[in-house]
């Protein structure tokens, strides 16, 4: 199970996963097993993409939030605070 997980997120990582839906669980299982996610701020909401950069801290994963113009500042900079120099936002 682990080798499908690990292969999403180097899909997703690599541009291949664009226009694909990702939910918060598989973002979860995906970030616990080391792997990077793309999220979308348009499919998330702030406190679930908080918790899934919560989790990016105890493998040292990477999260791009595409869509960050659905956020606002104050809420990047929360979410960026639950994993310090791991989230990057992306419009």
């Amino acid at each position: 199970m682990r080798i499908p997980l690990l292969l999403s997120a180097v899909l997703l990582l690599a541009g291949c996963g664009k226009g694909l839906s990702i939910t918060r669980s598989d973002a979860m299982d995906i970030v616990k097993s080391g792997g990077g996610v793309t999220v979308s701020a348009s499919d998330m909401t702030r406190s679930e993409i908080m918790d899934i950069a919560k989790e990016a801290t105890q493998t040292n994963a990477r999260i791009l939030v595409v869509d960050s113009n659905n956020l606002t500042r104050s809420e990047m900079m929360d979410i960026a605070k639950e994993a310090p120099g791991l989230v990057q936002f992306e419009n």
